[in-house]
């Protein structure tokens, strides 16, 4: 049932954009490719930032990734209006997976893999369960893929409520093949400034946080400071990757950028392109004009996204405990610039709950098409998928390969695109 509309769900003077005061049905506009989505660009930016929506379902977040992980797969941009106003973007792409009885057809929101981000549904309160109606038909019914994927999302993430009721409404399209937790994530809040936050530390983190700064400041010439322009950053980069990649070889790791395929030329060019936008920051800890730290992270609306960092390392740095110092250092950056939450990563780690940071569960839906040929292909492909998650990921890639030098190689491509 379409929801009926009493007064504009947003307003924007500039765009002169508001729905009407009757009842507005729904309707789905599907692109299949950037160039002819390039005229709701702006509105689906406007969109994610009205929403307080995530970075990685921004426009050009989407299309540089796709522009370095699109090849052999096909893009349907979901567009769903109420009439005239844009109230969600869907953004998914198609991948042909091979199994051991032939291949399957995913579909699955652009981003979602090759790299370490978090996916979610941009669409306006009131209208999940219709968008997410219009756009499953489209993917189960007129593209006849075999199953759709949404992850991995927060499981804070209220469009996900939709879901059951969106599946319902197709009953004789589509069913839920699976739902399940995938890892976790974490975040720091920062509602009240970085003094705030510091003053809710245990008195011991408080200290240790102190003491090191001081330790820091006694011993060199020590100052904070943040690249934004595209100048300064895209001259910097470079150094980041390399200090990052020599912390990482030096305990026998290849580190993000070698262990993730194409990954270095991918930051490059977000680097590149949303800096011009004033989205990239490049925090630096500098000791004796020497920069013993970085910590790489992006900016939309009030949150910090916390990439990578990077650190020197050894007898003479190890003692100032440089990786704690810089990660308050850059939330003390962030609270200054307005920030009040900054996304962490995936994972859960010691040292970010003794630092307080909220860890929230993913979650991981696959819908299926209901015909018997389409479910023993996506329930092939699901197995397929476990399979070598288990033997290739957990036990050789987590255990095995870092035992010997030569047998460290990047993520295998088709483990990267079987992450259900």
């Amino acid at each position: 049932m379409t929801p009926s509309i009493t007064a504009p769900l947003f307003t924007d003077a500039s765009a002169g954009v508001s729905v009407a005061e009757d009842e507005a049905p729904l309707s789905l506009r599907v692109f299949t490719s950037f160039e002819d989505a390039r005229e709701i660009a702006p509105e689906w930016d406007r969109l994610v930032e009205r929403l307080d929506g995530s970075l990685y379902m921004t426009s050009r977040w989407c299309e540089i990734w796709w522009r370095h992980y699109g090849r052999g797969r096909e893009l349907r941009l979901c567009a769903v209006r109420a009439g005239d106003e844009l109230v969600g973007m869907l953004p998914f792409c198609i991948d042909r997976l091979w199994i051991p009885v032939g291949r399957t057809r995913v579909a699955k929101l652009v981003g979602a893999d090759s790299t370490v981000s978090l996916v979610e549904l941009p669409i306006a309160p009131g209208f999940a369960e219709q968008a997410l109606t219009l756009g499953l038909e489209r993917l189960l019914a007129a593209d006849r893929v075999d199953m759709v994927h949404l992850g991995p999302c927060s499981a804070a993430t209220p469009q996900l409520a939709a879901v059951p009721g969106a599946v319902a409404s197709l009953a004789d399209v589509a069913e839920v093949v699976r739902d399940r937790e995938a890892g976790s994530h974490t975040a720091f809040e920062l509602p009240d400034g970085f003094e705030a936050y510091l003053a809710g530390l245990s008195k011991n983190q408080r200290s240790n946080y102190k003491r090191n700064v001081n330790k820091l400041s006694k011993a060199f010439a020590f100052e904070v400071d943040v690249l934004s322009s595209p100048a300064e950053i895209e001259g910097e980069f470079d150094a980041f990757v390399d200090m990052h990649q020599a912390q990482w070889h030096a305990v026998n790791k290849l580190g993000h950028f070698g262990d993730w395929p194409g990954s270095r030329q991918f930051a490059r060019d977000l680097v590149h392109e949303l800096a011009q936008a004033d989205q990239v920051r490049l925090i630096r800890l500098i000791a004796d004009g020497q920069v013993v730290s970085y910590y790489w992270c992006f900016v939309e609306g009030n949150t910090y996204y916390w990439r990578l960092p990077a650190r020197v390392f050894g007898e003479t740095w190890d003692q100032f405990s440089l990786g704690r110092v810089g990660l308050m250092k850059m939330m003390e950056v962030a609270a200054a610039e307005g920030v009040t939450s900054i996304e962490a990563g995936t994972g859960r780690y010691e040292y970010k709950d003794k630092l307080n940071a909220t860890t929230l569960p993913l979650r991981s839906i696959v819908i299926g098409r209901r015909t018997w040929a389409a479910r023993a292909r996506a329930r092939a492909g699901l197995a397929y998928a476990d399979l070598l998650h288990l033997a290739y990921y957990r036990v050789w890639f987590l255990r095995l390969a870092p035992r010997a030098k030569f047998l460290r190689t990047p993520l295998w491509r088709s483990w990267i695109r079987r992450q259900f």
